[in-house]
């Protein structure tokens, strides 16, 4: 709603001031780095927590898949078991050695 007439332009002209000042108030208070921070860390809050489900869903369903092949094959299932073990066993004897040299990887 443009005006011809100077006063109305005028007026016009403080309004839009006024608002392009009010927008640029909600733009520096948006811009500030511990807003925008804070908005960063719930972003990753609510992706990790995301990750967190879809892993622990993974899982369960990897778990059932694996206790029914276990019941179907019992053998199968003694060997995996034994693997796991062993690398358990192998991954504690590596852990202790490089905590007797000092190691903190």
């Amino acid at each position: 709603m443009t005006s011809t007439k100077p006063d109305e332009i005028r007026s016009e002209i403080e309004a839009t001031r006024a608002q392009l000042g009010q927008d640029l108030d909600v733009l520096s208070d948006r811009l500030r780095p511990h807003k925008v921070a804070g908005r960063t860390a719930q972003g990753v809050k609510t992706k990790v927590a995301g990750a967190g489900t879809a892993g622990r869903t993974k899982a369960t369903s990897l778990a059932v898949v694996g206790r029914d092949r276990a019941r179907e094959n019992p053998r199968i299932a003694g060997s995996a078991a034994g693997g796991a073990a062993a690398l358990g066993v192998l991954t504690a004897v590596v852990a202790r050695r490089r905590h007797r040299r000092g190691h903190t990887a």
